[in-house]
């Protein structure tokens, strides 16, 4: 239970609803009572009267533009998802489907389950600009019972030692405390430090109301005369008798005229009028002149589109409507889409997390992935990918820029076999192997909106040996969309922990440089080149200080021990089955964990001088020199430097986040395998073999079904963890297929080369296999080796 709480940023005392949720159910009319708001707030007032927003919600039912528009918003936003579990074994992930599947329909049965909840949620963010919602916890306190909508219109804030705390305005004007492990309040948007969500609509209050007005001018109008004008029939007086009175004289004209207009009322609106000639029948055009009064209303309409946040044809209005215009909206909307519905991603993340833990189900994490919307013009699209990434490949055909920068304009992490880009004849191939851009690989759970449930999807995985049995294989499919799941979160993190360090330093070098550009002339320097060599130097001196500080070293500590200590002593998944082996840590893994923080360090301290990031760096600095010329040092043309020192951020940025990933990636790497090496040693298995249902480079698919020496790449790790980074990096070469077959694999395993990682960002991982040792000493006798390279030369020529 702590788990959780410490996780969701929870205080671990916090207790559950006695009652099982800590808000109160309200009937209200919300189509009466317009005027009675309450003026009183026993807290923090929101910037946003809340007249505001009970207007907004009221009239966003009735008023079609409104209306319209959050109809168009949910449509866009809730177009199917997909559930992502991360856990630590296959029997896990299925116990967590079949609980989320019931779940899925009964969380939220007044509108059929998880579906219709998105779409509660998303109408919330639309209308009101959060989302308030209740956790209801069952009464055997083992799950949760169903999610309940608390009105936002009911939250009050209170700022409490610190922090806001959500409270709900009863009906009897009562202040009832919200539980903060249950209930959920998420702005999509606020002003300033305001707990209060802000509304979208807010701005088209004051159009609306100003329609309202307009609307019924025109009721007026039609009433008054009709859509066509005013017809007028002229009559003339009956002629009066003798000795006829004035009054009675009135009365007979009067009469006549009653009669004359009952008759029109009859026969005029059905098409037919019969008359005397003595009647003259006139018709008067009142909408002729009023060509002004439509101006006023189209601009009206579009005040209101824009105080809605959509253009006027989102909302039926064809005003101006063009195919540019269109793609133009379509990508806006979109774009409303997808933030619209990270919130209610969060807020169902929290639901299903909750209800997981509290029915003891050991998830890692629950997360959820909406689909993408479809392109407006997917064959064009399509088209214009295709023109960029031939562009991309000839720049690096002919040397212009290095393969993992043309990965990197794609969009990809790297180039993963740059042998590959030429055939002997120096042909280009067809085809290349690369990996999209921080891809999640793990396992996913499509939503199917028919059924109400999560459907399970399988890997289909062939592996070339055969030391695994068929229902092995069946689950390390399974097994490796969290294996690389867990890894992009580990990555992920330890970035995160440590770019502040980096960022400071290049404030620092690009600061050295615009004074250097400042004190020098254009005259200073013979070329591009010696001005890029000089400048560069700046970047050399400054970026190795990031990690040198005593803060930056203990953050790279922190980041290296959680990673390998989970590996080490948590992770199972170089076990196709449960080992009972309860793992431990020992002198060798201190050793080890010591030797990986001094590499990390070693490398993110130097990764400026790569001969990548050296190339791409110059590449860089030469361009602009020869672009900007003397405008660069030339004291009267700042807004040239300025554009310059704002380029150069830009590029080191790009640079360091691809690069320190990349070390950091192949460290989760390097880490997860050498303790699983110790894992497996410590179990007393014998061989391993390397798993990659997906292998991108030659070595990778070369390995993949291989048999490793455990024993072996047990010693190798202590000696690779002896050495210093300096020699470390030194002894290192490209592995190749060759390299293996030349060395034979146990020599290879024994040089630290034949296990992974076999190259940076590399996913292949080792697997313990049904053979095990005499002993646990991890000592390999003559006759284990023997029989190990018989089974590797079939293996080869199989």
């Amino acid at each position: 239970m702590k788990w959780f709480f410490n996780k969701n940023n929870i205080p671990a005392n916090t207790p559950l609803p006695t009652n099982g949720r800590s808000s109160k159910e309200e009937a209200v009319n919300i189509l009466t009572n317009m005027g009675g708001f309450l003026d009183f707030y026993s807290g923090i007032s929101p910037v946003i009267p809340t007249d505001y927003l009970e207007f907004l919600i009221k009239v966003a039912i009735i008023n079609p533009d409104m209306s319209h528009a959050v109809k168009n918003w949910i449509a866009m936003a809730n177009n199917g998802h997909n559930l992502i579990i991360d856990a630590a074994s296959d029997r896990v992930v299925e116990m967590a489907q079949e609980r989320l599947n019931k779940q899925a329909s009964a969380l939220y049965r007044r509108s059929g389950g998880i579906d219709g909840l998105i779409n509660h949620y998303l109408y919330q963010i639309a209308v009101t600009g959060a989302i308030s919602s209740e956790d209801e916890i069952r009464e055997d306190r083992k799950g949760v019972k169903r999610v309940v909508i608390v009105p936002v219109r009911k939250i009050r804030f209170k700022l409490e030692d610190g922090g806001y705390i959500p409270y709900q305005k009863t009906a009897a004007g009562d202040l009832l405390e919200l539980n903060p492990a249950t209930y959920h309040y998420y702005a999509y948007q606020v002003i300033e430090n305001s707990p209060y969500a802000k509304p979208p609509m807010v701005a088209a209050i004051e159009p609306v109301l100003r329609q309202h007005d307009i609307h019924d001018n025109l009721d007026f109008v039609f009433k008054k005369f009709g859509v066509l004008g005013l017809t007028a029939l002229s009559l003339k007086k009956p002629p009066r008798v003798a000795n006829e009175t004035d009054q009675e004289y009135n009365k007979k004209v009067y009469n006549y005229a009653q009669q004359i207009n009952d008759a029109l009322r009859k026969n005029f609106f059905k098409g037919l009028m019969v008359k005397y000639d003595d009647q003259t029948l006139e018709h008067f055009n009142v909408t002729g002149e009023a060509r002004g009064a439509k101006d006023l209303m189209v601009m009206n309409d579009e005040q209101v589109a824009s105080g809605i946040g959509v253009d006027s044809s989102i909302i039926g209005r064809s005003y101006h409507t063009t195919e540019t215009c269109a793609n133009v909206m379509y990508m806006f909307m979109v774009r409303d889409a997808n933030n619209y519905r990270r919130l209610a991603k969060r807020r169902i993340e929290r639901t299903y997390n909750l209800d997981l833990l509290l029915a003891g189900i050991p998830v890692d994490d629950v997360t959820i992935s909406f689909n993408d919307n479809p392109a407006r013009d997917p064959q064009s699209e399509a088209q214009a990918e295709q023109i960029k990434n031939n562009d991309i490949i000839k720049k690096v055909q002919t040397g212009m820029i290095d393969p993992d920068t043309g990965a990197q304009e794609a969009g990809y992490d790297e180039w993963f076999a740059p042998e590959l880009l030429n055939n002997s004849d120096g042909n280009a191939p067809a085809l290349f192997s690369r990996r999209p851009l921080g891809k999640k690989r793990t396992v996913r759970l499509k939503y199917d909106s028919e059924q109400n449930k999560y459907v399970f999807r399988r890997n289909s995985i062939r592996l070339s040996a055969k030391a695994l049995s068929t229902a092995q294989k069946a689950a390390l499919a399974v097994n490796e969309e969290a294996v690389r799941s867990r890894i992009e979160k580990f990555a992920n993190s330890y970035l995160k922990n440590i770019r502040s360090y980096l960022a400071a330093q290049r404030a620092a070098a690009i600061d050295d440089i615009v004074r250097f550009i400042k004190q020098s002339n254009f005259s200073d320097f013979a070329d591009e080149t010696q001005y890029s060599e000089r400048t560069y130097n700046f970047l050399l001196e400054r970026y190795p200080e990031a990690f040198r500080s005593a803060d930056a070293q203990k953050a790279i500590e922190t980041d290296t021990k959680r990673i390998y200590e989970f590996y080490r002593l948590k992770d199972i998944n170089a076990f196709p089955t449960k080992p009972d082996t309860i793992f431990s840590f020992s002198t060798v893994d201190t050793d080890t964990l010591a030797f990986i923080k001094n590499l990390d360090r070693f490398y993110l301290s130097k990764f400026i001088n790569n001969s990548n990031t050296t190339s791409a760096i110059h590449s860089f600095l030469r361009e602009q020199f020869l672009e900007k010329g003397e405008g660069l040092f030339e004291q009267t043309t700042d807004n040239v430097l300025a554009e310059f020192q704002s380029l150069l951020r830009e590029k080191l940025i790009k640079i360091e986040n691809y690069a320190a990933r990349r070390i950091i990636t192949t460290s989760v790497q390097r880490m997860r395998n050498w303790a699983n090496i110790g894992q497996l040693h410590e179990a007393g298995i014998e061989y391993a073999q390397a798993y990659n249902p997906s292998p991108e480079a030659a070595i990778c698919v070369y390995m993949n079904g291989k048999l490793i020496p455990v024993g072996v790449a047990y010693e190798a790790v202590q000696k690779l963890s002896s050495m210093e980074p300096q020699q470390f990096e030194a002894g290192l070469k490209p592995i190749t297929p060759s390299t293996i077959e030349q060395k034979g694999i146990v020599q290879a395993t024994a040089d630290g080369e034949g296990f992974p990682p076999y190259h940076p960002n590399c996913h292949t991982r080792l697997i313990a296999t049904d053979k095990k040792l005499n002993s646990k000493t991890g000592a390999f006798d003559k006759n284990a080796i023997n029989d190990f390279l018989k089974e590797q030369n079939h293996l080869c020529h199989s």
